[in-house]
């Protein structure tokens, strides 16, 4: 019996070091934020950036005061359980969970007090704010119509041009959607009125929906580069409308909004018209056409095709 007793203390340590372990690496991933947060409220403010980012750490440190009160109070119940549980443990370790709690509230009170102090300055740069957001207003302005008169939309029905403008734009837009992002920020914590950047976000969710589009462009056109390279004698019909379905119902399966769009419309079209020329290429397969047929087809309509077996279809 003792030897089952004492065995079973042995598991109890062990398991109780495994929590131990966690406890240990949570409480300095908890210290190792309290300090980041006390560096950035000390800090001297220089600019607009640097006052930011302490007003931002101020209002990080007052949310989350309660989870905070949570994760010391843990740590140092932890302990409790299990030194009434017999298991032993660093005194260190206990102690800095008490240590935490004294730290939190320190940088608590530090964070309060610092932002008592910066009523001012708060003043000053909340108006700088309200410049930098006038000035984006202006440059939304431009891009927009910019975007509009000039980006992957408008090329009517010049999808690969619109692809190769999918890049730029898509840049341009992550760049004004970061801008966008801070200036939200900003406006959050200096309580000033929220901007309209509603043309904005409408045409970053035009872009997004032309993703989809370009998308399924390119994916249908490299199947209509390798159908494009089959022999003549091997050309099958059936294949090359049941790809082309295959691509129609990925459209279909788009949200209305997107398949509205002018890429959208488009490229419907695009590959509809293809699939209606599938019944041409079984013409063009037809032995029983003969050779003047072809002449006079080639000679009204002004394409000459060769149609040896060993030619390939874009041929």
């Amino acid at each position: 019996m003792r030897g089952i007793e004492q065995h079973a203390v042995e598991w109890k340590q062990v398991l109780g070091n495994f929590l131990l372990v966690d406890i240990v690496k949570e409480m300095n991933e908890f210290k190792e934020l309290i300090e980041q947060y006390r560096d950035k409220i000390e800090l001297i403010i220089t600019g607009l950036e640097r006052f930011t980012m302490i007003m931002q750490a101020i209002s990080d440190i007052k949310k989350m005061a309660i989870q905070a009160e949570v994760q010391y109070v843990s740590y140092q119940e932890t302990f409790k359980t299990l030194r009434a549980h017999g298991i032993v443990f660093s005194e260190t370790d206990e102690k800095m969970s008490y240590e935490l709690q004294t730290d939190w509230e320190s940088l608590y009170l530090g964070a309060l007090y610092r932002a008592s102090t910066i009523i001012t300055t708060r003043e000053k740069f909340a108006e700088m704010i309200e410049d930098q957001m006038i000035e984006f207003d202006d440059e939304l302005v431009q891009f927009v119509e910019d975007f509009q008169n000039n980006g992957p939309g408008s090329v009517k029905d010049d999808l690969d041009l619109g692809l190769q403008k999918m890049i730029k734009y898509g840049k341009l837009i992550e760049k004004h959607d970061e801008k966008r992002r801070n200036l939200v920020n900003s406006q959050i914590l200096f309580d000033l009125d929220p901007g309209d950047y509603s043309k904005f976000l409408k045409v970053k969710e035009d872009y997004e929906g032309m993703e989809k589009l370009y998308a399924l462009y390119k994916d249908q056109k490299n199947a209509r580069s390798e159908w494009a390279q089959t022999l003549w004698v091997n050309l099958n019909p059936q294949q090359l409308l049941d790809g082309m379905d295959h691509f129609i119902r990925q459209f279909q399966r788009f949200p209305k909004a997107v398949k509205k769009l002018d890429v959208g419309q488009t490229l419907e079209i695009n590959m509809r018209n293809f699939k209606n020329s599938v019944p041409l290429f079984v013409e063009l397969k037809n032995e029983a056409m003969r050779e003047r047929h072809w002449i006079d087809l080639m000679t009204k309509t002004g394409k000459y095709f060769d149609m040896k077996p060993d030619r390939c279809a874009n041929n």
